[in-house]
């Protein structure tokens, strides 16, 4: 079995950023949107009074409200993301250390093999 490279690395913090820069991108998209939308309606509201003017208004502040909390969802999932990005470097990273500890170890102390081969041979 071989040792895995950094490549495999690499590519976990690739998808990692890509999914964070989806999110944000969406995010971004989303506030573009609701800025337009609240244009919109501030126009409207001018012009549509009475009960179906509020009635409108309630519905654009309604809509609103559930853009800012998918947005403040998609802002925690990156966070979330990040954070398990950071986890899953340090851990890849201690775990190589660990590989290439045991590595040096048995190259500087000697490996299981050179013992059997040294008390076989009578070394």
């Amino acid at each position: 079995m071989s040792t895995p490279t950094g490549n495999l690395q690499q590519s976990s913090t690739a998808t990692y950023s890509q999914a964070v820069q989806f999110l944000e991108s969406a995010r971004s998209k989303m506030t573009a949107i609701q800025g337009q939308v609240a244009d919109a309606a501030t126009t409207l509201a001018a012009h549509y009074q009475g009960p179906d003017g509020q009635a409108y208004a309630q519905v654009m502040a309604n809509w609103s409200a559930e853009v800012d909390r998918i947005k403040a969802t998609c802002e925690a999932m990156e966070n979330q993301l990040d954070n398990s990005m950071q986890a899953s470097n340090k851990s890849q990273s201690d775990n190589m250390g660990a590989v290439q500890q045991t590595g040096h170890l048995s190259i500087t102390h000697g490996s299981v093999s050179d013992g059997v081969y040294n008390a076989l041979s009578g070394n």
